[in-house]
């Protein structure tokens, strides 16, 4: 199997070094959004991750620095598999969209996800594996096709991000 390009972002979203980055959950107001800000070490905010108010739908839409949508991240209703998909921009269209993510089981204690490509239709090989720990505070991402760790999360404050081989996604 082919691996597929995809774009992603980017070129400044990538580093081939360790990147610290420091994660800030608001406190959820009423009828104000439920957000995350991403930091960098310098304290510069990288990207917002932002839910809607008063929004039945699970649905969050990442924010580079400037306020552009990056991707918007859907949770699929009514899966065995808690399934979520992640389209380009704000859009949530069919051709938009850049990848899914599922549970690797339906019942599991470690977090273990299995990541589709669009181009990857029929989902009988997943295209990357992100491989959680037991207390939930780290996890690394893996390229099920030469079985090698892309990506790294040491903890849950501080993200300790290693992009250890450059992929194709331009």
């Amino acid at each position: 199997m082919s691996r597929t390009s995809a774009v992603l972002g980017h070129d400044k979203y990538c580093a081939p070094f360790p990147v610290i980055l420091e994660t800030v959950r608001t406190v959820k107001k009423l009828g104000f959004p439920d957000k995350f800000i991403v930091k960098n070490i310098d304290d510069s905010i990288i990207f917002n991750l932002e839910r809607p108010s008063f929004s039945i739908h699970k649905r969050y839409t990442l924010f580079d620095d400037e306020k552009n949508p990056i991707v918007t991240l859907h949770s699929k209703r009514m899966t065995a598999h808690n399934r979520w998909e992640v389209f380009r921009g704000k859009s949530d269209q069919r051709n938009d969209l850049l990848f899914s993510v599922k549970q690797h089981h339906i019942i599991q204690l470690k977090p273990n996800l299995d990541v589709f490509l669009a181009a990857n239709t029929e989902e009988i090989v997943c295209d990357f594996m992100v491989l959680g720990s037991w207390s939930g505070g780290s996890f690394s991402v893996h390229d099920v096709q030469s079985n090698d760790k892309i990506a790294q999360v040491h903890e849950f404050i501080y993200l300790y991000l290693t992009l250890q081989k450059k992929l194709p996604f331009t």
